[in-house]
């Protein structure tokens, strides 16, 4: 799956995009498929996209988010962001048991 369509500059997207990614993403989920995440070399990781990305993360085990969604095209500064941002919620889910 190509977010690169939502993301078409390499500025901060809206919410309601951000909710068409996270839409998107749980329904090839759902389906069996895996999903690959083109951040279209996004300059700003806005909430409006870590937000849906972390509503996954609630979601499914960091078992199933590492083998079936990948990010591509994403800015190293922007991907340790996002990784801080799920392990961070993935913690919390642990001390939530």
């Amino acid at each position: 799956m190509k977010i690169a369509t939502i993301l078409k500059s390499n500025l901060a997207i809206t919410h309601k995009q951000g909710e068409k990614i996270r839409d998107r993403i749980i329904k090839k989920l759902y389906h069996g498929k895996r999903v690959t995440v083109d951040c279209g070399g996004l300059i700003a990781m806005t909430t409006q996209f870590l937000k849906p990305i972390c509503e996954i993360v609630l979601l499914y085990s960091q078992d199933f988010l590492n083998e079936n969604v990948r990010f591509t095209n994403i800015r190293k500064i922007n991907a340790l962001l996002l990784e801080h941002c799920i392990d961070n919620i993935l913690k919390t889910k642990e001390d939530d048991k």
